[in-house]
């Protein structure tokens, strides 16, 4: 197995460069990196690699959620230009 767990994938990119709420976004689904090869730039590379896909795909923005208590992803997301949206919260219901 490489050194990336999982590669991260648009969820919700719309090519036509307008989405419901205004220009597209796309959003990052998982983006992990094997413990061994972290703060070695992985997950940099990985989340360039993810904006230049969601650029060819049309979207404007990119978005993900990160846990509060995940001081690691936040703080690579922080070092690659991101910025906490403190005015949305995730709403979750499971259907079991």
């Amino acid at each position: 197995m490489s050194a990336l767990d999982v590669f991260s994938s648009p969820t919700a990119a719309t090519p036509s460069g307008k989405g419901r709420r205004g220009p597209a976004a796309a959003a990052s689904s998982r983006t992990m990196v094997r413990p061994a090869w972290r703060r070695k730039g992985v997950g940099s590379v990985l989340l360039r690699a993810a904006e230049d896909r969601f650029k060819a795909l049309g979207a404007v923005r990119a978005d993900a959620m990160v846990l509060d208590s995940n001081d690691l992803g936040q703080n690579l997301w922080r070092a690659n230009g991101y910025r906490r949206q403190d005015d949305w919260r995730r709403w979750v219901k499971e259907l079991r």
